[in-house]
Order: C-alpha cells, then sequence, then structure tokens
C-alpha cells in the first residue's frame, strides 16, 4: 500500500464517520486528555497512577515528535516507531543511558492498546492499531522465599 493510498483509505473512513455524525478528526493529545479525564476517575488510584506514567511518554512521542497527528491516521508503524523510541527514552522524552524494560514496553503497549479501544467506543477510528503490533517478551521473575532459618530471624525481630 502507498502513503497515498493509506491517506485516502482514512479520509475516506473520516466522511464515513462524519456522515454518521460521529466525531472526526480527534488529534491524540485530545484522545489523551479525554482518556485521562474521562477514564481515568473510574479506576482505583494504583491503576490510575500506573496509567498517568505511561500517558507521559505517549505525549512525549505521539504529540511532541510526531506533532501531535489525527489518531485516524495513527498506524501499525507508529505503535512499532514508539515501542523503539520508548526503549531508549524516559517519559518525558529524555535519552536514556541503559534501556527500558520490555516488562515496561509490554505495560505501556497495553495501556496504548486501551486508550484505541475507548477511541473505537467513541466513534473516533474504526480499528486498533496497536492490535497488530506484538508485545515485546519479558521473562518472568521468581519470587525469592526466604528460607526456614530466615522466617525464624525475621519472627525473631517481630517480637
Amino acid at each position: 500500500m502507498t502513503v497515498l493510498s493509506i491517506l485516502f483509505e482514512a479520509l475516506q473512513a473520516r466522511a464515513g464517520r462524519a456522515n454518521l455524525g460521529l466525531p472526526t478528526a480527534i488529534r491524540c493529545s485530545s484522545l489523551f486528555d479525554e482518556f485521562e479525564n474521562d477514564y481515568l476517575p473510574t479506576k482505583r488510584e494504583r491503576t490510575r497512577r500506573s496509567y498517568r506514567k505511561s500517558l507521559r511518554p505517549f505525549r512525549a512521542y505521539f504529540v511532541k515528535s510526531l506533532g501531535d497527528p489525527f489518531i485516524d491516521n495513527v498506524s501499525q508503524a507508529h505503535i512499532k516507531g514508539y515501542l523503539k523510541w520508548r526503549r531508549v527514552h524516559g517519559p518525558h522524552g529524555e535519552k536514556r543511558k541503559d534501556p527500558i524494560s520490555n516488562r515496561t514496553l509490554q505495560r505501556d503497549r497495553a495501556i496504548l492498546h486501551k486508550i484505541m479501544n475507548e477511541a473505537i467506543d467513541a466513534g473516533y477510528i474504526d480499528h486498533n492499531p496497536v492490535s497488530a503490533v506484538r508485545a515485546p517478551k519479558a521473562t518472568t521473575r521468581d519470587p525469592e522465599l526466604l528460607t526456614p532459618d530466615q522466617v525464624a530471624t525475621l519472627l525473631e525481630q517481630c517480637r
């Protein structure tokens, strides 16, 4: 597919939504603001904190780096670009010395997927571009269990 054909399809979809009386031409910044103001207040505080942690780099990449594109123009390539960019950038867009963990990238991808699903529910877009991008693989950690001696010492200290 050429860039022109992709843009043509996006414009056709936008016109179709306009004909149905649905919102069109929503920018990423507006979607992120709407998500933060309308969706997050319905969640527990820990969930809100986690989502806000991801919204910062989303804004740094999509709004500042990409120039705040319309969400119906955001593609699989943009999502892949975000994950590649995020690996070496902090939450405000600053370059990092050490790469971000795959677990953080998984979380960001999952939250971005949720935001785009909310955009579908609102009628802003017809498909979720995050769905076409695989989550990075992350190794699971085994919890460190206390030895019987460590448990005894812990209980002793508690008394």
